[in-house]
């Protein structure tokens, strides 16, 4: 398992410590998929698990792609008391005032304060409670290794809807996908592509 030398201790002492605060292990645990079916009907999330998905792409290849489902990010986001709460929004939120246009309003600014929010927020926002959220995306890639070999893309959203300090936290944003290294290989495949490579070479040389 590659633990640490000293995990067998503060596994024991955790333990120890449960014990005495009250907890009774059970003689028979449930396994670890149980468990974690158990806490997707608990905190309500069996529909934020990511579903992998085969992309092809151009020429033949195959990228894998991991999506999440956006209502589900989207009502996850907005459920957070944390994180959506009157002190982050642009918006009002105290549920008696209509929403305000932009160009009224000099709490708003940033992307909502735009001459293409306003005329967007007028066509589409017809009742006294609609408002125009739009959505920001970003996409980086990080590594996932200890050599940096592998890597992922991650896509997230935020909402335009929260001021700058709060779009700056972590805790404001969601996941939309993982985008896989579509350059990822086995040692086997990689030998392959190496074959390949240098019989092209030998054929243009040789022509």
């Amino acid at each position: 398992m590659n633990l640490p030398l000293y995990a067998y201790d503060s596994i024991l002492k955790w333990s120890q410590e449960a014990f005495r605060s009250g907890y009774a292990f059970p003689r028979s645990a449930p396994s670890r998929e149980n468990v974690l079916k158990e806490l997707y009907k608990v905190y309500n999330m069996s529909e934020c698990r990511p579903i992998l998905h085969d992309i092809e792409l151009s020429g033949g290849r195959v990228a894998q792609v991991a999506t999440f489902s956006f209502d589900e990010m989207f009502h996850s986001l907005v459920s957070d008391p944390d994180v959506w709460n009157a002190n982050n929004l642009l918006i009002p939120v105290d549920g008696d005032s209509p929403i305000i246009l932009p160009n009224e309003c000099d709490i708003l600014g940033k992307i909502v304060s735009g001459d293409w929010y306003t005329a967007a927020f007028k066509a589409l926002c017809t009742g006294a409670n609609d408002f125009l959220c739009p959505v920001v995306l970003f996409i980086d890639k990080t590594h996932v290794d200890k050599f940096s070999h592998w890597t992922l893309k991650p896509v997230l959203f935020t909402l335009a809807v929260f001021n700058r300090s709060t779009r700056n936290l972590s805790s404001a944003w969601r996941p939309l996908g993982l985008v896989m290294d579509i350059n990822r290989r086995s040692t086997a495949q990689n030998m392959q592509v190496q074959k390949v490579r240098e019989h092209w070479i030998n054929c243009c040389y040789y022509y």
